[in-house]
C-alpha cells in the first residue's frame, strides 16, 4: 500500500469518527431539548397556577377589606371573579400532579380553601377567623409553588 493510499485511508477513518461523533452530539443534544421541554410542560404548568392561585388570594382578601368598610358593592363583585380564577388556577394544579407531596398538597389546600371560602361567606370578624384562613391557604399555595419550582431546577441541572 502506497503512502498517498495509507495517508487517505488514515483521512477517511477521521473524517467518519468525525461524522459519527456529530451525529451523537446531534442525538444527544435534542435528547436534552426533550428533557427541558418534559420539565417545563411538567412543573411550569404548576408554578403558573400556584402564582395565579395567589394573586386571586390576595384580591379575595383585598374583597374582605371592602366589606369591612362596607364598600358591599366592590367587595361582592372582587370576591367573585377571584372565587372564580382561584379555582380555575387550582383545578390546573390538581389535574397536573407530577412530584411526589404534591396529592397531598393539592388537599390541604382544598381543605384550607373550602375552609376559608365558609368563614368568609359566615361573615365572621376577618381578623378572627378569615385572616388565619388566608395566611394557612397562602402558606399551602406557597408550599405547592416552591416544590414545582425547586423540582423544575433540580430536573433542569440533571438534564
Amino acid at each position: 500500500m502506497s503512502l498517498r493510499a495509507k495517508l487517505l485511508a488514515t483521512y477517511l477513518v477521521f473524517v467518519a469518527a468525525l461524522a459519527a461523533l456529530g451525529a451523537w452530539s446531534a442525538w444527544r443534544l435534542e435528547q436534552a431539548g426533550a428533557v427541558s421541554q418534559r420539565i417545563l410542560s411538567e412543573n411550569y404548568e404548576s408554578v403558573v397556577a400556584a402564582q395565579s392561585m395567589k394573586e386571586s388570594l390576595e384580591r379575595q382578601d383585598s374583597a374582605a377589606l371592602f366589606a369591612e368598610l362596607g364598600r358591599t358593592d366592590r367587595a361582592q363583585r372582587q370576591l367573585e371573579e377571584h372565587r372564580r380564577r382561584f379555582d380555575e388556577a387550582f383545578d390546573r394544579a390538581a389535574g397536573n400532579i407530577t412530584e411526589p407531596g404534591e396529592r397531598e398538597i393539592i388537599d390541604d389546600i382544598r381543605r384550607a380553601r373550602d375552609e376559608y371560602y365558609r368563614a368568609f361567606d359566615e361573615h365572621a370578624e376577618y381578623f378572627a377567623r378569615i385572616e388565619p384562613g388566608f395566611d394557612a391557604l397562602r402558606a399551602d399555595v406557597d408550599r405547592l409553588l416552591q416544590l414545582n419550582q425547586a423540582a423544575m431546577l433540580r430536573k433542569s441541572a440533571d438534564a
